[in-house]
């Protein structure tokens, strides 16, 4: 267990974002996504947090970068790129640690159903189109950037051929059955 206090988190940050050394700030992400899972945390409120921060920081710089406006798009998109990478660590975790209460019976039908919620919200957590398919090729599951590129709703979207949205669909194909097979 990593002991942690807003300063040796931030220190993690910058060593991982400065130095590229994550190892350490990924344990600890880590370590929060099973904390998450054990303590019944429901993962919309963090994530509805997460949204608030979000909207101060791009506030912010703006307000810092007014008279550089790509340097400002250029801080945003970077800010987006960590949190989304944050989210997805502790999500992996947070989803691996609850299969495994799930599996084990120490959950109950309401925490059961906080963990959907928060695989929802995982999937809508990302400004990136996200598409989950199944082995045929088919998609299950798409998030609100999906239907906005493709400018098809989710409903459509769901069950029709995954590869079919490419202009080189044997190369989606042949590139997504090849994660299933390894």
């Amino acid at each position: 267990m990593i002991k942690t206090n807003n300063e040796s988190i931030k220190k993690l940050q910058n060593d991982a974002l400065l130095n590229a050394n994550w190892q350490t700030y990924v344990e600890y992400l880590l370590q929060q996504g099973v904390q998450y899972a054990k303590l019944g945390v429901d993962f919309k409120d963090w994530y509805d947090l997460i949204v608030l921060v979000r909207k101060y920081v791009f506030l912010m710089t703006q307000k810092e970068y007014i008279a550089k406006p790509l340097k400002s798009l250029s801080v945003i998109r970077g800010m987006d790129l960590f949190t989304d990478t944050v989210m997805c660590i502790i999500g992996e975790s947070y989803i691996r640690e609850t299969k495994e209460l799930l599996e084990s019976g120490k959950r109950s039908e309401f925490e059961q159903k906080q963990a959907s919620q928060y695989a929802r919200s995982l999937i809508e957590a990302s400004l990136d189109p996200l598409v989950t398919i199944n082995a045929e090729g088919k998609i299950t599951d798409v998030n609100e950037a999906s239907t906005k590129v493709t400018g098809v709703i989710r409903e459509k979207l769901i069950t029709t051929d995954f590869s079919s949205y490419f202009t080189e669909p044997d190369k989606a194909q042949k590139g997504y059955q090849q994660v299933f097979e390894k």
